[in-house]
């Protein structure tokens, strides 16, 4: 069986048990101190009381121990069989010797002589007296009754069920009360959090809860409304928002079409002529021309490949984002294969250290691999010994993946323009690229949830980090 704690209760109850819980408390610590306070009054009567028959037995049997007539104050004490609380009482004489004893409902009890003095040690736990037997200031001996505690606990009994019922009378009609009052701040709570309730599951921005009495109620009221309002009105402009960038979307895609399939047509109809003119009058043309005719077959071939890297990127937002478990180390190596000439080429040392797991899509992390990778081969390649490094550093337990290589570097006063679309923060005729791949691989880091910066300084290496969300 589930165990329910307070916090697992609706405010409805919480409620009614704040209104009642402290006056049941106070009730039952009141009922609980009134009754020690009257039981202790009560057992120091009794104790009065019985200090009081005392002087009167001993008063009684003063003549009988002056002229030591046992009979006598054995009488005397049987008196007290009229008394059903005493349970015994003993006269001792000067010499604290017993004198005469009385014992009720048992058999009699034996007392032993009193040494220095001191009072006989009760049978019981209940109230006993022990009292010199004085006439005329000459001591004649003592007195010790005791009383049981029978009527002790019968008052005691009398005390807590009239408290119990007094306690349960009180508490039923405070948790009567307390329900009746809490539906005044338990109902206006309910209909705020139906309201709640219903935005959240319908995204139904047009409820509108009533406003209460109240100057809290009321405000509180009054802010949700007016927050449902707001939220309503930024809901209808990022539905128009939405529906404008949808119409973006459609745009960009018949742009892309535009490009994928207008553009090339006539690059490749230049880059085919150019081929034909240098197979077909290579011997008529000079060396000038023949390094025009070259000139634009290269630059064909790279406005081919600048549209596919603008065409890769375009496709990066409407690319859906698979994520599921990845070793990082064999998405590494897959992303190295493509690279393995440009490796043996620039003869780059590479040192890769085992990563830990991460959550998100193969592909397109092999891509930023790939991608990062090929640019410290690239950059790194004039260096006479190029290295580059891979691994992760630890930070607040979440995993900051790097890639360092000792190449050529750049000055940091430019890293802003590192990841931007087509920008280059080095001549063409150095490095060969497009300056998309950058701004590539950021997308696709911000797309994770993660974030990508360089570190570098000229003819000092850079490195890159990314994280992953």
């Amino acid at each position: 069986m589930k165990r329910v704690s307070l916090k697992d209760l609706s405010i409805r109850s919480k409620l009614i048990l704040l209104g009642a819980a402290p006056s049941i408390v106070v009730l039952v610590l009141a009922a609980f101190v009134f009754a020690f306070y009257d039981l202790a009054a009560f057992r120091r009567a009794m104790g009065d009381e019985l200090r009081a028959l005392a002087h009167f037995i001993g008063y009684s049997s003063q003549p009988a121990l002056r002229f030591e007539d046992q009979e006598r104050a054995v009488e005397i004490l049987r008196g007290l069989s009229g008394n059903r609380d005493i349970v015994a009482a003993v006269i001792f004489d000067r010499q604290g010797a017993v004198f005469a004893s009385y014992a009720k409902g048992r058999a009699i009890r034996q007392f032993a002589p009193l040494s220095n003095a001191a009072a006989p040690a009760p049978a019981s736990r209940g109230v006993s007296v022990f009292e010199p037997i004085v006439q005329n200031r000459a001591h004649l001996g003592h007195i010790y009754i005791e009383s049981g505690m029978e009527r002790f606990w019968r008052r005691a009994l009398i005390l807590l069920a009239s408290a119990s019922v007094a306690v349960l009378a009180f508490s039923l009609l405070s948790f009567l009360l307390s329900q009746r009052f809490q539906h005044h701040i338990s109902t206006p709570l309910r209909q705020l959090s139906g309201a709640a309730s219903s935005v959240a599951q319908n995204a139904d921005y047009t409820v509108r809860v009533e406003e209460q009495p109240g100057p809290e109620l009321s405000v509180l009221t009054r802010a949700f409304n007016q927050m449902l309002s707001k939220i309503e009105q930024q809901d209808s402009t990022l539905r128009q928002r939405a529906a404008e960038l949808e119409a973006v979307n459609k745009e960009l895609e018949a742009f892309t079409y535009t490009v994928s399939h207008d553009l090339r047509s006539p690059l490749r109809a230049m880059a085919g002529y150019a081929q034909i003119l240098k197979r077909s009058a290579a011997d008529r043309l000079t060396a000038d021309d023949l390094d025009c005719v070259q000139r634009i077959q290269n630059n064909a071939r790279r406005m081919s490949e600048l549209i596919d890297d603008l065409l890769a990127f375009s496709r990066l937002d409407t690319q859906p984002i698979e994520k599921a478990p990845l070793n990082l180390n064999e998405i590494i190596q897959r992303a190295l294969q493509p690279l393995e000439p440009l490796i043996a080429n620039s003869r780059a040392q590479l040192l890769i250290h085992p990563l830990p797991p991460a959550s998100a899509d193969a592909a397109l992390i092999e891509q930023v691999f790939a991608n990062v990778l090929g640019n410290a081969i690239k950059y790194s390649r004039k260096h006479p010994n190029p290295r580059i490094e891979v691994g992760y550093m630890d930070r607040d337990g979440k995993p900051i993946y790097f890639v360092r290589d000792n190449g050529v570097g750049f000055d940091m006063q430019y890293a802003d323009k590192l990841f931007g679309v087509f920008q280059r923060l080095h001549r063409a005729d150095e490095f060969e690229g497009t300056g998309v791949g950058l701004a590539i691989v950021q997308r696709i880091i911000v797309r994770h949830g993660g974030k990508i910066w360089a570190e570098s300084s000229p003819d000092k290496g850079a490195t890159f980090f990314f994280t992953l969300n």
